[in-house]
């Protein structure tokens, strides 16, 4: 005999389809931040200065945050800074 899907009840209470609310939630938030990082990873695997720019987003301002820009932030870090 083959399995019944949903299973019978499967949902019908509101706890239930709370706690799936919550899976399927927590499933996207974990599926955004692997992406994420797989995306942060690439910046800084072409040499993007991210701590750089981390370190400075907080404060700049956000009428000037083109400076920020992967061109821009190369063309004014030293070359020390390059290098590392």
């Amino acid at each position: 005999m083959a399995a019944r899907w949903p299973p019978k009840g499967f949902g019908t209470s509101s706890a239930s389809s709370s706690n799936t609310n919550h899976l399927v939630a927590n499933l996207l938030i974990f599926h955004n931040v692997v992406t994420m990082s797989k995306a942060l990873e690439r910046l800084v695997a072409e040499g993007y200065a991210l701590d750089h720019v981390l370190s400075r987003i907080a404060t700049h301002p956000i009428n000037h945050i083109e400076e920020l820009l992967p061109w821009n932030v190369a063309a004014n870090l030293s070359p020390a800074a390059q290098a590392a």
